[in-house]
């Protein structure tokens, strides 16, 4: 089953966050060149001043929330996904399903500027239905069920068990 999701972080989350940056304890710059001994001091303040004055959450959760995305249960693991569908030609077949996945500590995010490439090609011949699914421990989910077991990693996705005849693999996550 597959069920809509909206992103949502509470306010008393954000203003945790907000406290901890402000309260952030700067180390002092070593004598190695900048980033051969960890994190340049100089840097990490920027850092941190960007999330403190100039990044609006909410403006980002919204922009967010105007992709489709979904919750699914594959193989008893809840997974956090977004579908992209691809532009289809008229009369044409619909496009190929892709997955897009990323590495942890990553995020769905990273992969956004590609869809557009994917899903809405010159040659609509050439488009995708892009699904991008998050690790487990995604903020929101829960973790991986047992070690080295997430369903929705690689392919492990399109080889789901409930697949349907006559179908492309991963279609079985959206019947």
């Amino acid at each position: 089953m597959n069920t809509p999701f909206q992103i949502h972080v509470p306010d008393d989350v954000l203003t945790d966050l907000r406290a901890r940056l402000d309260r952030t304890l700067f180390t002092q710059p070593s004598d190695s060149a900048s980033w051969a001994a960890g994190t340049d001091p100089a840097y990490l303040r920027e850092l941190v001043r960007y999330w403190l004055d100039d990044f609006d959450w909410r403006a980002a959760e919204t922009a967010l929330n105007k992709l489709p995305q979904y919750l699914v249960e594959i193989r008893g693991q809840r997974v956090h996904l977004v579908h992209l569908r691809g532009r289809r030609a008229e009369g044409a077949p619909p496009p190929l399903p892709l997955v897009l996945s990323h590495g942890w500590p990553g995020s769905f995010v990273e992969m956004l500027r590609l869809a557009p490439l994917l899903t809405d090609p010159e040659d609509p011949a050439d488009a995708f239905d892009v699904v991008i699914p998050s690790p487990p421990g995604f903020r929101l989910l829960r973790p991986a069920q047992r070690a080295g077991h997430w369903p929705g990693h690689g392919t492990g996705l399109a080889r789901s068990d409930d697949r349907q005849p006559g179908l492309p693999p991963l279609w079985s996550v959206w019947r």
